[in-house]
């Protein structure tokens, strides 16, 4: 897994466990009913300012993992390309050895057939 994906979920479920706790504190607690109001609205104001920072760094990691992606996209575009010039580079070597060879091989039957021609005047 992507050490940055890794990161990203991690601080989620942290802030998420947070959250959890500072519900389960502000519910345990036995608050005089005129003060009700009062921690609900302190309350729902912290889970606002949590999920804000939330979605601020959930996009700021975003934004980060994007980039690296588009750097990983470029370098194994080149590499790529840098291989298929390889490879391109290779094929016409291997076409020119076997064009070397095709000459070699007929260069060889000429000289065969001349030496069968001394061997059939050598017997005349």
């Amino acid at each position: 897994m992507n050490p940055l994906l890794t990161l990203l979920l991690t601080f989620a479920l942290l802030l998420l466990g947070l959250m959890t706790v500072l519900l389960v504190v502000f519910l345990r607690r036995g608050r005089a009913p005129a003060r009700e109001g009062d921690d609900a609205m302190l309350l729902q104001r912290q889970f606002d300012a949590l999920r804000d920072q939330t979605g601020r760094g959930l996009a700021e990691m975003s934004s980060r993992l994007d980039q690296r992606l588009g750097d990983l996209d470029r370098r194994m575009t080149d590499t790529v390309t840098g291989i298929g010039a390889r490879l391109d580079s290779a094929n016409t070597t291997v076409q020119n050895v076997q064009a070397a060879l095709g000459e070699l091989s007929q260069a060889t039957r000429q000289v065969y057939e001349v030496g069968r021609d001394v061997r059939s005047l050598q017997d005349i």
